[in-house]
């Protein structure tokens, strides 16, 4: 290979490395620091230029975005609908795993979910589990009463996180489940 050309494979492998740093960087400083990290600081934090983190993301607002999606593919990597309906007095395993993770990075996402950014990280939120929601709820599609659903579900789980609510996942879970059960 020619001096001064990386082969495409290794240049991959070098993009994904600085992205999973910027993630990994940024859930680290929101929950240390707050939603008004810079992109300086999560560059420094992530061992990367400023630029790598433009390139990668363009924007901060994306670059909390994509740290928002990895924690929930890492913790959801495919939804089980069946899973999730439920009839009984007792939250889905869904519900109860979604209240765990949601508590196990409590400051991340209370961080997220009431910074300026929050509007965005509650859309992407929705976007990644209406269809679950739409499933739970006994309906094909996500409509504009599961965006409503939603958007009620993550302010519970906002107010969770931010108050001296329920500290542990069955609370929590509970909580929404029995909201769920009464709009059904």
């Amino acid at each position: 290979m020619p001096t001064g050309q990386t082969s495409v494979h290794s240049e991959d492998k070098r993009a994904r490395r600085s992205r999973e740093a910027i993630v990994g960087a940024t859930i680290r400083l929101v929950s240390r620091a707050g939603s008004e990290v810079s992109v300086a600081e999560i560059a420094h934090e992530a061992g990367v230029s400023r630029r790598a983190v433009y390139l990668n993301y363009e924007t901060r607002d994306n670059v909390l975005l994509a740290s928002v999606a990895h924690l929930l593919r890492s913790a959801f990597p495919e939804h089980d609908i069946s899973a999730a309906r439920g009839d009984g007095d007792e939250p889905p395993e869904l519900l109860r795993d979604l209240a765990g993770h949601l508590l196990a990075h409590r400051d991340f996402y209370a961080t997220v979910l009431t910074g300026p950014s929050a509007h965005h990280v509650q859309r992407h939120v929705l976007d990644t589990f209406a269809a679950d929601v739409a499933g739970i709820m006994g309906t094909d599609r996500p409509d504009h009463d599961i965006h409503f659903v939603m958007y009620g579900i993550i302010g519970l789980c906002t107010e969770a996180l931010t108050t001296a609510g329920p500290t542990d996942a069955e609370a929590v879970a509970a909580t929404i489940w029995c909201t769920l059960r009464r709009i059904r």
